[in-house]
Formats: C-alpha cells, structure tokens, sequence
C-alpha cells in the first residue's frame, strides 16, 4: 500500500497533496521505514529505481513530520545505498519531477554535512546480511 502511494506521488510534481495526507494520517513514520527498506533493497537488487522510490518516501515522511531530524538516520541509510550503487545517472536529491528548490532540498543538506555525520554508524546502523542478502542492520 505504501508502494502504490509513494508510485502515485512519484508521477506528479506537486507534494502538496502527499504532505497533507501524510500528517492527516500521521503515518510519516510508515513511509520512513518504507524508505529504510528500499535504501536496503536497492543495494541488494542494484537497483536505483528502489532508491528513487526511498528518496521520495524520504522525502515526504521529513515534511510530514513535525521534526524533521526523526528521519536522519533513514538519510544516512539512502546516502551510503547511493554511494555503493554508484549510479552516474541518480544523485542525492529529491527527484526533479517534484520540483524541490536545491536550497530546500534536505538531500542535498544532508550530503553536505561531514561524512562523520551522516555515516550509518553514527546514526546506529551497520552494513551486513540476512537470509535475503544485504541489509542494512542496528548496531
């Protein structure tokens, strides 16, 4: 269900509606564990379509939320899942179908802070494995 909603939104340029639904809902925390699992699924799969979609789940669980650090450590998750996937053609930052300022762009911030910062580890993740490949596990 999440999926169909972040596809759905990922069509149209306009985050207004998704914002919206997203803290009617109160549900940014959904779409920040949907985001989490698709930084994971991408490096699996090698596929920068999973990631897109975790940084439009990202994105819109961050403006749904009253406090947008809650989903750092989610951050941090996609940006090292970037950097493994090495994709010439995605960078980090909000899809440019939605049309978010670069000085708006909490991806773009994101990757400009220190990489002691924005490290899995130092928002209590580590890289490793389980029954279906790699993921992005707690310390």
């Amino acid at each position: 269900m999440i999926g169909a909603f972040v596809d759905l939104v990922a069509g149209h340029d306009d985050l207004t509606y998704a914002i919206e639904v997203g803290r009617q809902s109160r549900r940014w925390d959904a779409l920040d564990t949907y985001a989490a699992r698709m930084a994971s699924i991408a490096v699996r799969e090698r596929d920068s379509d999973m990631l897109r979609r975790g940084l439009v789940a990202a994105l819109i669980a961050m403006k749904s939320t009253d406090d947008e650090r809650e989903a750092l450590p989610t951050l941090s998750l996609l940006y090292r899942a970037w950097e493994i996937l090495d994709d010439r053609g995605l960078c980090f930052r909000a899809p440019r179908d939605l049309q978010v300022r670069e000085e708006d762009d909490p991806f773009v911030a994101f990757a400009r802070r220190s990489p002691d910062d924005r490290g899995i580890r130092a928002m209590g993740y580590r890289e490793g494995s389980d029954s279906e490949g790699f993921r992005f596990l707690d310390q």
